[in-house]
């Protein structure tokens, strides 16, 4: 009796350490996301080239704003060669959701800047998939 209980214990035990592995684990696949997020908003708010090709899949496909889909290389020709000054870019609320070897992260897309003179601010749903 005493060591059937000691073995239930046992496997407590180790269901309680592996589910705080996983945890831990979660939490900080949950923060690179979210840094990614971030450097991607610092990339293109300076319009760096360099940093956006190496943070965006070859394989992306980007829904602007206006339902405009656009292919990765489309995608870096509009933000390097557009005419918004961009002051401000940032993300909130942003939730990342992962399933197995994929991720959706979703949250609220700002910015802010200058097109033409004239002042320009926009917010947007956003979901970014991985």
């Amino acid at each position: 009796m005493r060591a059937s209980l000691m073995g239930v214990v046992m496997v407590f035990l180790c269901v309680v350490v592996l589910s705080a592995q996983d945890s831990s684990k979660r939490d900080a696949q949950e923060g690179r996301l979210l840094a990614l997020e971030s450097a991607w908003n610092h990339a293109e708010q300076s319009k760096d080239a360099v940093a956006l090709n190496q943070l965006l899949g070859e394989s992306l496909v980007y829904v602007d704003y206006d339902g405009t889909l656009l292919n990765k290389k489309e995608f870096l020709e509009t933000t390097l060669h557009n005419n918004v000054q961009q002051e401000q870019i940032n993300n909130d609320g942003m939730t990342v959701h992962l399933y197995g070897n994929a991720a959706v992260v979703t949250g609220v897309y700002r910015d802010k800047g200058v097109e033409k003179g004239k002042a320009s601010n926009g917010t947007v749903d956003s979901q970014t998939h991985g």
